[in-house]
């Protein structure tokens, strides 16, 4: 069990960081890739969109699989 949440852990961590440094990076990110802020914004969105889908979409398998392992 310890080994699987400091799998997790890891996993959700390295995902989200990018995401999390968008704001630090932002004139870096807008000035290499010509965004506006509007478009740095909508593409930040769109990271967190996914996210709350695949969560969605990730908890209805693992509630499926756990009734069935149960």
């Amino acid at each position: 069990m310890i080994r699987t949440l400091s799998v997790t852990t890891s996993c959700i961590t390295l995902a989200a960081i990018p995401v999390f440094l968008l704001g630090a990076l932002a004139i870096f990110i807008r000035d290499e890739l010509h965004f506006s802020e509007t478009q740095l914004g909508i593409a930040a969105s769109l990271y967190y969109l996914g996210a709350a889908l695949s969560a969605v979409l990730g908890g209805r398998l693992v509630e499926r699989v756990g009734e069935r392992r149960g």
